[in-house]
């Protein structure tokens, strides 16, 4: 399956730990790490907006710290270094191809293309037409579920999440800079 997979690497002053997320920001992949320049380990991902609460209150000394999205910004704790520059992977929202070969999130002529897989694009157009005009389309919804983890199995695999974290990172205090 081809996807629009880009990098962002984030600008940091050493005051800003709220970043706006790129404009065809899509989402994370599936296995996503933010890598910071200096430190030899990437940043943590909090594993909810709860547990980033605690963190915000009693922030452990982690290096080089950890990540969050909401709310259309990537937040990152303790605030980078000045120069760090965390960098990320992501899935581009911009899913369709023009003739001449640019990225956009519409269509808009017909002879544009879906850069992820077609046919899971007509499956999903199948069931949600019959739902739309009030046929039956369980069986079609099925087959479009069925493509889509199909292609989800294809996708970069995730790391497990641990349920009981220490609040340290791999490394702990140990972490060296490079």
């Amino acid at each position: 399956m081809e996807r629009s997979i880009s990098q962002c690497t984030l600008v940091s002053d050493g005051n800003t730990s709220d970043f706006a997320l790129p404009s065809d920001y899509g989402r994370m992949l599936v296995k996503a790490d933010v890598h910071s320049s200096i430190w030899s380990v990437n940043y943590e991902p909090a594993k909810d907006k709860d547990e980033w609460i605690q963190l915000q209150r009693f922030m452990p000394s982690t290096i080089p710290g950890y990540w969050i999205i909401y709310g259309g910004q990537m937040h990152l704790l303790p605030t980078p270094r000045a120069n760090e520059n965390p960098t990320f992977w992501y899935i581009s929202a911009k899913l369709v191809r023009g003739a001449d070969g640019t990225m956009k999130a519409d269509f808009d002529s017909d002879d544009d293309s879906f850069v992820l897989d077609e046919q899971l694009l007509l499956l999903s157009t199948i069931w949600r037409w019959k739902q739309a005009e009030g046929l039956d389309y369980q069986e079609d919804m099925q087959n479009y579920e069925v493509r889509l983890s199909q292609l989800a199995a294809k996708d970069q695999g995730s790391r497990p999440i641990r349920a009981n974290r220490s609040g340290l990172n791999r490394l702990g205090i140990w972490a060296m800079a490079r």
